[in-house]
């Protein structure tokens, strides 16, 4: 089974491509511009910031769907996490 943090990464590189953040020719808010090779290491990245040193999950609304999923004896989809990335960068 993937770790969360290979979730996270795929759902902000997912995020990042939808709303066209890789591409800096066409857009001025790009990720080259910000340092980034591509939308994959922006997404390693931002994920990092979600697990303390010891690989621990650090954010709030990220534990709040895996203890919802285990409440109701759910497996975590991508979806879920899909949500998370989602619901952070709206929040921006």
């Amino acid at each position: 089974m993937k770790s969360h943090r290979k979730y996270l990464i795929n759902a902000f590189e997912k995020e990042a491509m939808a709303r066209g953040w890789h591409d800096s020719a066409k857009n001025p808010r790009g990720l080259a511009r910000c340092g980034y090779k591509n939308a994959r290491q922006w997404a390693r990245w931002m994920a990092d910031t979600y697990f303390d040193e010891n690989g621990l999950i650090t954010c709030s609304i990220l534990m709040d769907v895996i203890e919802d999923a285990v409440k109701v004896d759910q497996p975590l989809t991508q979806a879920d996490y899909d949500y998370v990335a989602e619901e952070e960068i709206s929040c921006w």
